[in-house]
């Protein structure tokens, strides 16, 4: 019995083999890709620590409990300043959406105009909202103003920073220090 060899170039070999790694390589950094990349959870009940925060907090206790289900984040405020009646706010986050509002009455030229958009950090561990308001005044230059929140998890998820720095018009009330501020939370146990 004879066995026939098929003859097979160096070159096929090579392209065969290259090919073979490639894909394989491919795979590798899909699947690493897609481990390293969901999103941090915030869900919980997270506590103003005042002695890590900016000083602008130094009289107010925060509470903030979130909820997460994937891109849609809803937070709950409960905040208590010195000499301030307390809040509770409810805002609800969707990661990856921009929402707008426009003067209803364009015939008012008295009007503010404000566009929100959320998305993830870099590292799917923080999340930005980006906040633009812009007012209308009659006779008058439209104003505008920039705040973006850089909420992220640190110390494993035990502790949450919220980075807020805003761009106000020139002749803000609101004075410098206190348009970058850093609040810090702890997790509840």
């Amino acid at each position: 019995m004879k066995i026939k060899m098929k003859k097979v170039s160096f070159n096929k070999i090579i392209k065969r083999h290259t090919l073979i790694l490639c894909l394989a390589i491919t795979l590798s950094l899909i699947s690493g890709f897609s481990f390293s990349q969901n999103p941090a959870d915030f869900s919980g009940k997270w506590i103003l620590d005042n002695s890590k925060s900016s000083p602008v907090f130094a009289n107010t206790t925060s509470i903030i409990n979130i909820t997460q289900e994937g891109n849609k984040i809803d937070l709950e405020i409960a905040q208590n300043q010195k000499d301030a009646k307390p809040t509770v706010k409810t805002v609800n986050y969707f990661i990856g959406a921009s929402i707008g509002s426009a003067n209803p009455f364009k015939k008012n030229p008295n009007h503010k105009e404000t566009t929100v958009t959320m998305e993830w950090g870099p590292d799917k561990q923080s999340f930005i909202i980006k906040e633009i308001k812009t007012v209308f005044a009659e006779k008058e230059k439209p104003k505008e103003s920039t705040n973006i929140k850089v909420y992220s998890l640190i110390d494993g998820g035990k502790t949450m920073t919220i980075k807020s720095d805003d761009t106000l018009p020139a002749g803000s009330v609101v004075p410098e220090n206190e348009r970058h501020t850093l609040m810090v939370y702890n997790k509840a146990k």
